[in-house]
This record gives structure tokens, sequence and C-alpha cells, in this order.
């Protein structure tokens, strides 16, 4: 079996957690996982290469995808399939603080797919 490797990031209050795993990896996983009390910009036009919720915890983001905007507030979340272009940012004069999750693995589809998620939803 091998070693998982464990990567702690923290920059200003960013607290990040990202897991690293050998060649062989698990039919589902984490990839990171983090609390950000300030949620910067991001623009991705080729997506993410894993699954991506991104939660709202305080303030208001919002969230472009196929070019419609939508709202992030408090409570509201968001899951970003890997590969989907997409963008958020803090609302206009607004705090953002966000939670995070991201995910892959064989099985993150089809376990998706078994909850009736086939696509991003916010």
């Amino acid at each position: 079996m091998e070693q998982i490797i464990r990567r702690k990031v923290v920059e200003d209050q960013l607290r990040r957690f990202m897991f690293v795993l050998g060649k062989n990896d698990l039919p589902l996983y984490v990839e990171s996982i983090g609390y950000n009390p300030d949620q910067e910009s991001v623009v991705r036009r080729k997506g993410y290469p894993y699954f991506h919720w991104l939660q709202t915890i305080e303030g208001e983001g919002e969230f472009e995808l196929s070019g419609r905007r939508f709202s992030l507030s408090q409570g509201n979340g968001s899951l970003i399939f890997p590969g989907v272009p997409h963008s958020y940012s803090a609302a206009k004069g607004k705090k953002w603080a966000t939670l995070y999750v991201t995910f892959g693995g064989s099985l993150a589809d089809s376990m998706l797919a078994q909850l009736g998620i086939r696509h991003t939803e916010w």
C-alpha cells in the first residue's frame, strides 16, 4: 500500500489541505479541502481537473457558467464538474468567505449519477 503524503499550505488566513496520492489512486478521493475567509477571483477557461464543490459561508459571490451569471449567497453552493469552464468572484463591494472540497476517482461520476447529479449545478 502506498503512503499518502499530506501537504498543508497556509497563506494569510487561508487554510488549505491538499492530498497527493501515488500512481494507484483510490476509486474515490479528496484532492483538496479548505476554507477561504476572503475568496479571490478565479477564472478557469479550461475548468478544473477534479469535481469542485464551492460553498458560501458569508457574504456573496458571483459564479459564471456558459455566459450566465448566478449569485452564490450565504448557504448556497455550486458543484462544478471536471473540465467545465467557469469563473467566480465576490459580488461588488462584498466580502465573500467560502469552503470548498475537490474530489475525483473512478467512482465519482457514478456516485453523483446515483444522486441524480449529471452536470454542473449551483
